[in-house]
């Protein structure tokens, strides 16, 4: 249960990684924010892969995926070259 507004962009630990040593310490955390980020990750890559792969679907929510993916690379194609 919510009882701020904020509370919902609080860092929590899923799973605390800590390593001491003599004189360093490292937090390699797993937090609910780098969960969310790998998640959308693999699910920006499936599809960007299925969006591009012709041979997995013909219909067209993959030709529109299609467009989108092939706008966004030209986008990036033009300004980085």
């Amino acid at each position: 249960m919510l009882f701020s507004p904020l509370e919902q962009f609080e860092l929590g630990i899923l799973q605390g990684i800590f390593i001491y040593t003599d004189t360093i310490f490292f937090d390699l955390s797993f937090t609910n924010l780098s969960f969310f980020f790998i998640f959308y990750f693999f699910l920006i890559v499936k599809f960007i892969y299925f969006g591009t792969n012709e041979h997995v679907f013909s219909n067209p929510l993959q030709k529109g995926f299609e467009k989108i993916t092939s706008f966004i690379l030209s986008l990036l194609h033009e300004n980085l070259s």
